[in-house]
Protein backbone atom coordinates (compact mmCIF):
# COMPACT_ATOMS: atom_id res chain seq x y z
CA UNK A 1 0.00 0.00 0.00
CA UNK A 2 1.03 3.50 -1.19
CA UNK A 3 2.39 5.46 1.91
CA UNK A 4 0.21 8.48 0.05
CA UNK A 5 -2.87 6.87 1.05
CA UNK A 6 -2.29 7.44 4.64
CA UNK A 7 -1.97 11.51 3.64
CA UNK A 8 -5.27 11.38 2.11
CA UNK A 9 -6.80 11.18 5.53
CA UNK A 10 -7.47 14.57 5.22
CA UNK A 11 -9.77 14.27 2.37
CA UNK A 12 -12.14 12.15 3.96
CA UNK A 13 -15.23 14.49 3.06
CA UNK A 14 -14.52 14.40 -0.18
CA UNK A 15 -13.60 10.75 -0.92
CA UNK A 16 -15.74 8.37 -1.85
CA UNK A 17 -13.80 5.29 -0.07
CA UNK A 18 -13.18 4.76 2.94
CA UNK A 19 -8.79 4.43 4.39
CA UNK A 20 -10.04 2.61 7.12
CA UNK A 21 -9.02 -0.60 5.77
CA UNK A 22 -5.82 0.56 3.90
CA UNK A 23 -2.79 -0.96 6.32
CA UNK A 24 -0.27 1.36 7.64
CA UNK A 25 3.38 1.52 5.82
CA UNK A 26 6.72 1.80 7.87
CA UNK A 27 7.29 5.53 9.19
CA UNK A 28 8.71 7.69 6.53
CA UNK A 29 12.04 9.56 6.58
CA UNK A 30 11.54 12.82 8.71
CA UNK A 31 13.03 14.67 5.79
CA UNK A 32 13.72 14.01 1.76
CA UNK A 33 16.92 14.43 0.31
CA UNK A 34 15.33 16.28 -2.44
CA UNK A 35 13.04 18.80 -0.12
CA UNK A 36 14.18 22.08 0.77
CA UNK A 37 15.29 20.42 4.69
CA UNK A 38 18.04 18.68 3.15
CA UNK A 39 21.14 19.58 4.00
CA UNK A 40 24.20 18.80 2.43
CA UNK A 41 25.86 17.26 5.38
CA UNK A 42 23.68 14.87 6.40
CA UNK A 43 23.03 11.38 5.02
CA UNK A 44 20.29 11.06 2.43
CA UNK A 45 17.48 9.31 2.81
CA UNK A 46 15.11 8.23 -0.34
CA UNK A 47 13.27 10.68 -2.03
CA UNK A 48 9.40 10.51 -1.45
CA UNK A 49 7.81 8.54 -4.28
CA UNK A 50 5.87 10.37 -6.36
CA UNK A 51 2.10 10.65 -5.83
CA UNK A 52 0.33 7.65 -8.77
CA UNK A 53 -3.19 9.48 -9.96
CA UNK A 54 -5.70 8.45 -12.21
CA UNK A 55 -7.64 10.77 -14.06
CA UNK A 56 -10.83 9.88 -15.60
CA UNK A 57 -10.96 11.92 -19.12
CA UNK A 58 -7.67 13.93 -20.47
CA UNK A 59 -8.48 17.42 -19.49
CA UNK A 60 -8.75 16.03 -15.54
CA UNK A 61 -5.31 14.22 -16.90
CA UNK A 62 -4.15 17.09 -17.79
CA UNK A 63 -4.78 19.82 -15.30
CA UNK A 64 -3.63 17.10 -12.69
CA UNK A 65 -0.32 16.86 -14.64
CA UNK A 66 0.44 20.79 -14.38
CA UNK A 67 -0.63 20.95 -11.22
CA UNK A 68 1.41 17.91 -9.94
CA UNK A 69 4.64 18.19 -11.50
CA UNK A 70 7.81 16.26 -11.15
CA UNK A 71 5.71 14.96 -7.35
CA UNK A 72 3.20 13.31 -9.41
CA UNK A 73 2.59 10.47 -11.80
CA UNK A 74 -0.38 10.83 -13.87
CA UNK A 75 -2.06 8.54 -16.41
CA UNK A 76 -5.83 8.09 -17.72
CA UNK A 77 -8.25 5.78 -16.76
CA UNK A 78 -9.39 4.70 -20.26
CA UNK A 79 -6.99 3.34 -22.97
CA UNK A 80 -5.74 5.57 -25.38
CA UNK A 81 -8.20 7.19 -28.05
CA UNK A 82 -11.46 6.11 -26.71
CA UNK A 83 -14.11 8.18 -25.58
CA UNK A 84 -13.92 7.84 -22.03
CA UNK A 85 -17.82 9.00 -21.73
CA UNK A 86 -18.64 5.64 -24.05
CA UNK A 87 -16.80 3.67 -22.30
CA UNK A 88 -17.64 0.31 -20.04
CA UNK A 89 -15.10 -0.83 -17.91
CA UNK A 90 -14.47 -4.38 -17.24
CA UNK A 91 -13.92 -5.96 -12.87
CA UNK A 92 -10.30 -6.44 -14.40
CA UNK A 93 -9.76 -2.98 -15.00
CA UNK A 94 -12.00 -1.59 -12.29
CA UNK A 95 -9.41 -3.96 -10.06
CA UNK A 96 -6.55 -2.49 -11.62
CA UNK A 97 -7.38 1.19 -11.25
CA UNK A 98 -6.75 0.18 -7.30
CA UNK A 99 -3.67 -1.30 -7.80
CA UNK A 100 -2.58 1.24 -10.17
CA UNK A 101 -3.17 4.41 -8.68
CA UNK A 102 -2.79 6.44 -4.36
CA UNK A 103 -6.08 8.49 -5.99
CA UNK A 104 -8.15 8.74 -8.70
CA UNK A 105 -9.95 11.96 -9.60
CA UNK A 106 -13.29 11.57 -11.45
CA UNK A 107 -16.47 13.80 -12.06
CA UNK A 108 -19.68 11.96 -11.04
CA UNK A 109 -22.34 12.42 -14.22
CA UNK A 110 -19.42 12.21 -16.18
CA UNK A 111 -19.24 8.39 -16.48
CA UNK A 112 -21.99 6.94 -15.29
CA UNK A 113 -20.42 3.39 -16.03
CA UNK A 114 -17.85 4.52 -13.30
CA UNK A 115 -19.94 5.67 -11.37
CA UNK A 116 -22.08 2.64 -10.96
CA UNK A 117 -19.00 0.61 -10.22
CA UNK A 118 -16.91 2.66 -8.02
CA UNK A 119 -17.45 0.39 -5.37
CA UNK A 120 -15.15 -1.89 -6.61
CA UNK A 121 -12.48 0.57 -7.53
CA UNK A 122 -10.15 0.22 -4.01
CA UNK A 123 -8.25 3.28 -4.20
CA UNK A 124 -9.56 6.84 -2.73
CA UNK A 125 -11.46 8.50 -4.99
CA UNK A 126 -11.79 12.12 -5.04
CA UNK A 127 -15.26 13.76 -6.75
CA UNK A 128 -14.66 17.26 -8.36
CA UNK A 129 -18.29 17.12 -9.65
CA UNK A 130 -18.70 20.48 -6.85
CA UNK A 131 -16.13 22.19 -8.26
CA UNK A 132 -17.32 22.05 -12.20
CA UNK A 133 -20.93 22.10 -11.30
CA UNK A 134 -22.37 20.18 -14.22
CA UNK A 135 -25.58 21.29 -15.80
CA UNK A 136 -28.40 20.37 -18.14
CA UNK A 137 -27.91 21.58 -21.63
CA UNK A 138 -30.74 21.19 -24.40
CA UNK A 139 -28.59 19.27 -27.12
CA UNK A 140 -31.23 19.06 -30.26
CA UNK A 141 -32.91 21.92 -31.85
CA UNK A 142 -35.99 20.02 -31.60
CA UNK A 143 -36.29 20.30 -28.28
CA UNK A 144 -35.29 23.75 -27.81
CA UNK A 145 -37.97 24.82 -25.17
CA UNK A 146 -38.66 21.27 -23.61
CA UNK A 147 -36.48 20.56 -21.16
CA UNK A 148 -38.80 17.13 -20.11
CA UNK A 149 -37.51 15.29 -23.07
CA UNK A 150 -34.60 12.56 -22.78
CA UNK A 151 -32.15 15.61 -24.13
CA UNK A 152 -32.95 17.80 -21.53
CA UNK A 153 -32.41 15.27 -18.72
CA UNK A 154 -29.16 14.64 -19.55
CA UNK A 155 -26.36 16.48 -17.54
CA UNK A 156 -24.20 18.12 -20.06
CA UNK A 157 -20.06 16.19 -19.42
CA UNK A 158 -18.13 18.61 -21.27
CA UNK A 159 -17.51 21.16 -18.86
CA UNK A 160 -13.56 21.52 -19.64
CA UNK A 161 -14.81 24.25 -22.27
CA UNK A 162 -15.62 26.54 -19.65
CA UNK A 163 -11.98 27.69 -18.71
CA UNK A 164 -13.54 29.03 -15.37
CA UNK A 165 -15.12 25.75 -14.20
CA UNK A 166 -11.88 24.17 -15.38
CA UNK A 167 -9.74 26.46 -12.85
CA UNK A 168 -12.29 25.84 -10.21
CA UNK A 169 -11.15 22.02 -10.92
CA UNK A 170 -7.58 23.11 -10.98
CA UNK A 171 -8.16 24.29 -7.34
CA UNK A 172 -9.74 21.27 -6.31
CA UNK A 173 -6.81 19.19 -7.22
CA UNK A 174 -3.64 21.20 -5.77
CA UNK A 175 -5.94 21.27 -2.52
CA UNK A 176 -6.44 17.13 -2.59
CA UNK A 177 -2.26 16.78 -3.57
CA UNK A 178 -1.48 19.33 -0.68
CA UNK A 179 -3.12 16.92 1.22
CA UNK A 180 -1.79 13.63 0.60
CA UNK A 181 1.87 15.25 0.27
CA UNK A 182 2.02 18.85 2.93
CA UNK A 183 6.07 18.70 1.90
CA UNK A 184 5.18 20.15 -1.52
CA UNK A 185 1.81 22.06 -1.07
CA UNK A 186 4.14 25.20 -1.76
CA UNK A 187 5.00 23.59 -5.10
CA UNK A 188 1.32 22.45 -5.85
CA UNK A 189 0.39 26.16 -4.94
CA UNK A 190 3.00 27.63 -7.16
CA UNK A 191 1.67 25.54 -9.96
CA UNK A 192 -1.37 26.59 -9.33
CA UNK A 193 -1.10 30.17 -9.91
CA UNK A 194 0.72 29.57 -13.17
CA UNK A 195 -1.70 27.24 -14.64
CA UNK A 196 -4.93 29.96 -13.67
CA UNK A 197 -2.81 32.83 -15.16
CA UNK A 198 -2.43 30.56 -18.76
CA UNK A 199 -6.34 29.50 -18.48
CA UNK A 200 -7.43 33.22 -17.39
CA UNK A 201 -5.24 34.27 -20.64
CA UNK A 202 -7.27 31.68 -22.95
CA UNK A 203 -10.27 33.00 -21.56
CA UNK A 204 -9.00 36.64 -22.68
CA UNK A 205 -8.46 34.83 -26.12
CA UNK A 206 -12.16 33.19 -26.53
CA UNK A 207 -13.79 36.46 -25.11
CA UNK A 208 -12.10 38.76 -27.46
CA UNK A 209 -12.25 36.26 -30.61
CA UNK A 210 -15.62 35.81 -30.46
CA UNK A 211 -17.25 39.12 -29.38
CA UNK A 212 -17.87 40.10 -33.22
CA UNK A 213 -18.93 37.53 -35.59
CA UNK A 214 -21.09 37.53 -38.69
CA UNK A 215 -23.53 34.95 -36.59
CA UNK A 216 -23.82 33.79 -33.36
CA UNK A 217 -25.03 30.21 -33.84
CA UNK A 218 -22.23 26.77 -33.60
CA UNK A 219 -23.58 23.94 -35.45
CA UNK A 220 -22.62 20.54 -34.44
CA UNK A 221 -22.81 17.17 -34.95
CA UNK A 222 -21.84 16.32 -31.10
CA UNK A 223 -23.09 18.51 -28.61
CA UNK A 224 -19.53 19.19 -26.98
CA UNK A 225 -19.32 22.92 -26.37
CA UNK A 226 -22.45 24.40 -24.72
CA UNK A 227 -20.11 25.53 -21.97
CA UNK A 228 -18.05 27.30 -24.18
CA UNK A 229 -20.83 29.00 -26.07
CA UNK A 230 -22.70 30.06 -22.92
CA UNK A 231 -19.29 31.47 -21.45
CA UNK A 232 -19.25 33.69 -25.10
CA UNK A 233 -22.86 34.43 -25.93
CA UNK A 234 -23.50 32.23 -28.56
CA UNK A 235 -25.69 29.26 -29.17
CA UNK A 236 -24.90 25.48 -29.88
CA UNK A 237 -26.88 24.01 -32.15
CA UNK A 238 -26.63 19.95 -32.22
CA UNK A 239 -27.74 17.44 -34.64
CA UNK A 240 -26.95 14.69 -32.00
CA UNK A 241 -28.47 14.17 -28.46
CA UNK A 242 -26.28 14.22 -25.29
CA UNK A 243 -27.07 10.80 -24.84
CA UNK A 244 -25.21 9.38 -28.10
CA UNK A 245 -27.85 6.68 -27.89
CA UNK A 246 -30.25 8.54 -29.06
CA UNK A 247 -30.66 8.65 -33.14
CA UNK A 248 -31.23 11.99 -34.32
CA UNK A 249 -35.12 11.91 -35.95
CA UNK A 250 -35.52 13.91 -39.66
CA UNK A 251 -37.76 16.17 -37.44
CA UNK A 252 -34.31 17.22 -35.65
CA UNK A 253 -32.07 17.28 -39.28
CA UNK A 254 -35.30 19.34 -40.38
CA UNK A 255 -35.02 21.45 -37.11
CA UNK A 256 -30.83 21.83 -37.31
CA UNK A 257 -31.47 23.07 -41.04
CA UNK A 258 -34.35 25.79 -39.88
CA UNK A 259 -31.51 26.50 -37.35
CA UNK A 260 -28.89 27.29 -39.92
CA UNK A 261 -31.35 29.23 -42.31
CA UNK A 262 -32.64 31.26 -39.16
CA UNK A 263 -29.36 32.26 -38.33
CA UNK A 264 -27.40 32.68 -41.25
CA UNK A 265 -24.89 29.79 -40.85
CA UNK A 266 -21.86 29.37 -43.56
CA UNK A 267 -20.19 26.49 -41.62
CA UNK A 268 -21.03 23.51 -39.90
CA UNK A 269 -18.49 21.71 -37.30
CA UNK A 270 -17.68 18.26 -37.62
CA UNK A 271 -15.43 15.95 -35.28
CA UNK A 272 -13.54 12.89 -37.20
CA UNK A 273 -15.85 10.05 -35.78
CA UNK A 274 -19.28 12.16 -37.85
CA UNK A 275 -17.77 13.68 -40.80
CA UNK A 276 -20.18 11.62 -42.96
CA UNK A 277 -23.07 13.18 -41.50
CA UNK A 278 -22.03 16.28 -41.19
CA UNK A 279 -21.04 16.38 -44.50
CA UNK A 280 -24.40 15.34 -45.94
CA UNK A 281 -25.87 17.87 -43.83
CA UNK A 282 -23.18 20.84 -45.15
CA UNK A 283 -24.35 19.40 -48.65
CA UNK A 284 -27.87 19.80 -48.20
CA UNK A 285 -27.99 23.39 -46.46
CA UNK A 286 -25.12 24.75 -49.28
CA UNK A 287 -22.61 25.16 -45.98
CA UNK A 288 -18.79 24.71 -45.39
CA UNK A 289 -17.23 22.24 -43.20
CA UNK A 290 -14.89 23.07 -40.49
CA UNK A 291 -13.37 20.80 -37.75
CA UNK A 292 -13.48 20.93 -33.66
CA UNK A 293 -12.24 19.06 -30.97
CA UNK A 294 -13.95 17.87 -28.01
CA UNK A 295 -10.86 17.64 -26.13
CA UNK A 296 -12.47 14.52 -24.50
CA UNK A 297 -9.03 12.52 -25.52
CA UNK A 298 -5.45 13.97 -25.67
CA UNK A 299 -5.16 15.89 -29.24
CA UNK A 300 -3.16 14.50 -31.88
CA UNK A 301 -0.29 16.85 -31.40
CA UNK A 302 0.35 19.90 -28.16
CA UNK A 303 -1.97 19.81 -25.52
CA UNK A 304 -5.12 21.40 -23.78
CA UNK A 305 -4.48 25.26 -24.23
CA UNK A 306 -3.29 24.53 -28.13
CA UNK A 307 -6.41 22.57 -28.44
CA UNK A 308 -8.45 25.01 -27.28
CA UNK A 309 -6.72 27.82 -29.33
CA UNK A 310 -6.96 26.16 -32.55
CA UNK A 311 -10.72 25.38 -31.99
CA UNK A 312 -10.67 28.75 -31.12
CA UNK A 313 -9.44 29.88 -34.85
CA UNK A 314 -11.70 27.23 -36.34
CA UNK A 315 -14.32 28.94 -34.42
CA UNK A 316 -13.88 32.80 -35.71
CA UNK A 317 -13.25 31.38 -39.01
CA UNK A 318 -16.63 29.51 -39.80
CA UNK A 319 -18.74 32.42 -37.63
CA UNK A 320 -16.83 35.06 -39.60
CA UNK A 321 -15.66 36.88 -36.85
CA UNK A 322 -13.46 40.11 -36.88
Amino acid sequence: MSTFLRRLSALATVCMLSLAGCTTPPPSPAASSSGPAADSDTVQTPATPKIRVTATSYPIAWVAEQIGGEYATVSMATPAGVDPLLYAYTPEELAQLGEASDVLFYVAGFQPALDENLAQVSTPAVDLAPHVQLVHHRALAGNHGDESGEAGRQLDPYFWHDTERLTRLAGAVREALSNMDPAHATEYAQALDSLTGKLNELDAHYAAGLAQCATRTVVTYRPAYAYMTDRYHLQQVAVQAMDPAITPTAKDIRNVKLEINANHVGTVFTEGGNSEAIAQLAGETGTQVASLDSLSTPPAEGDYLSGMEENLQSLRAGLGCQ
